[in-house]
């Protein structure tokens, strides 16, 4: 009897194509259901999700509260701190170093200093590393003390160097203290030698002092 190739292959290909139609109807059927308990994301007019936003709210309003509850200090005679009265009084003897935080005032010891010795008729340098903080010492010096009293040294600007009062880099006032130094080394090797006083005991008169920042 011969066999009916066509029905064996129309009753496979009928169950393949069933089975690839349901396989289709699968893929290109409709949405997927949607999981349970999945959230859908909420947005703010700015884009932010609102638990988001919440928190930033938050954060401000704690940030605002510590800021009024700060406030603004009451406006009060200036009272030098015990650490400034100490290292001004220590200058009439001897050299002062003084290391405090910045902003603490170090800079008002140096300026209650270099006042007491122009008022003395005295001269005095203010050195600071950088040219930048030079200049902002120079300018506040020159509305201190008056700008022709003042005077300026650094690698670019030499201006009223004969002033009572220098503010100048640190570089520049080691270079003429070696140069002082070098031109009395000359004075003494050219100088005939002469017998030596009786030596005696001095005091710390301070008539050469020099006024520095910490």
């Amino acid at each position: 009897m011969p066999r009916n190739a066509g029905g064996g292959r129309g009753r496979g290909g009928g169950r393949r194509g069933g089975g690839g139609g349901s396989r289709a109807g699968a893929r290109h059927g409709g949405s997927r259901p949607r999981q349970q308990g999945a959230r859908t994301p909420t947005t703010a007019a700015g884009g932010d999700s609102i638990e988001r936003t919440a928190l930033r709210s938050a954060r401000d309003r704690d940030v605002r509260c510590l800021l009024e509850g700060i406030g603004t200090p009451a406006a009060s005679p200036f009272k030098p701190d015990p650490f400034q009265l100490e290292a001004l009084a220590a200058l009439e003897r001897e050299d002062v170093l003084v290391t405090a935080p910045t902003g603490s005032g170090k800079t008002w010891i140096a300026r209650e200093e270099i006042r007491r010795l122009l008022a003395a008729g005295k001269r005095a340098w203010y050195t600071s590393p950088l040219k930048a903080l030079t200049n902002s010492k120079y300018q506040e010096f020159s509305e201190a003390f008056g700008a022709g009293a003042v005077g300026i040294l650094t690698g670019d600007r030499k201006e009223n160097s004969d002033a009572p009062l220098v503010v100048g880099t640190t570089e520049v006032y080691r270079n003429q203290l070696f140069d002082a130094m070098r031109a009395r080394s000359l004075t003494s090797s050219n100088t005939p030698a002469r017998a030596a006083p009786p030596r005696t005991r001095a005091g710390g008169s301070g008539a050469s002092r020099r006024a520095r920042s910490g």
